[in-house]
């Protein structure tokens, strides 16, 4: 973690035996909750830091225990978990239990690398599906863009995803999918 007004980093590491401690040190995600706890998505379940510097860690139940977890994020209230193989997960942040997270889905990801919620949209993306778009959890539309490592909004209904096949700019309102080809990227460049 950096630190604005020092500049200091922190670095935590897995400490055998010690239960305040990360749990693992292969971290695949890190997502701030409202709460302003930090949630670390590992190699084998997911890791909470809060206010107070203690640790908890989220890896006795079986969807958890040796799973990845590659992507964290809030939805509705929930803690929401992509991970390697278990697909979309929803945290119980109180109780510690572990569920799948139900969406109507025609063919749901089991290895989610991003997850992004804004408003009342959510969307999944993951290697063995297409990008999808939910909004107030129902089905709105899939986006072959390929596997999305990144993916912001932007305005107007605009948002901007980075993938391992490009950068692309899909538009909600009419579900159009522009590839931004590298030469304009450049010049964007140039011009900073």
């Amino acid at each position: 973690i950096v630190y604005d007004k020092e500049n200091v980093f922190i670095n935590f590491r897995h400490i055998q035996n010690k239960p305040n401690s990360i749990q693992n040190n292969n971290i695949r995600s890190i997502y701030e909750s409202t709460s302003g706890a930090i949630w670390f998505g590992t190699e084998n379940g997911v890791s909470k830091y809060d206010k107070n510097k203690n640790w908890t860690n989220y890896n006795k139940d079986s969807k958890l225990f040796n799973t990845a977890v590659l992507a964290v994020n809030e939805y509705e209230n929930n803690l929401v978990l992509g991970t390697y193989g278990e697909g979309l997960l929803v945290l119980n942040q109180d109780n510690g239990k572990v569920s799948n997270f139900k969406l109507q889905s025609n063919k749901p990801s089991k290895f989610i690398f991003r997850i992004r919620a804004y408003d009342d949209n959510l969307w999944i993306g993951g290697s063995d599906a297409p990008l999808t778009h939910f909004k107030n959890n129902l089905f709105v539309n899939t986006y072959n863009v390929g596997l999305v490592r990144s993916l912001i909004e932007g305005y107007d209904n605009i948002n901007y995803v980075g993938t391992d096949t490009g950068f692309f700019e899909l538009n909600t309102r009419n579900t159009s999918v522009r590839k931004i080809e590298e030469h304009i990227l450049y010049i964007c460049w140039q011009l900073t």
